[in-house]
């Protein structure tokens, strides 16, 4: 079963300015972000539970590569 992972305006906004911010880094870094995040979203909705609890409902999911 996955679950819909929801992205509130400002996270989505910040994903953004983080790629344009990687990619001004070294041309491509901003799409392996993206394809990194997207990887993340996936394996979130698919089996949420696996994540920590960090506030209430809140779970938290950390990509390692990209700080």
């Amino acid at each position: 079963m996955t679950h819909t992972v929801v992205f509130r305006a400002q996270a989505e906004d910040e994903a953004l300015d983080v790629r344009d911010w990687y990619e001004e880094r070294r041309l491509g870094l901003g799409g392996e972000f993206a394809v990194a995040l997207d990887a993340l979203v996936q394996r979130i909705s698919e089996n949420p539970l696996a994540f920590p609890r960090v506030l209430g409902k809140t779970r938290r999911a950390v990509l390692t590569r990209f700080p």
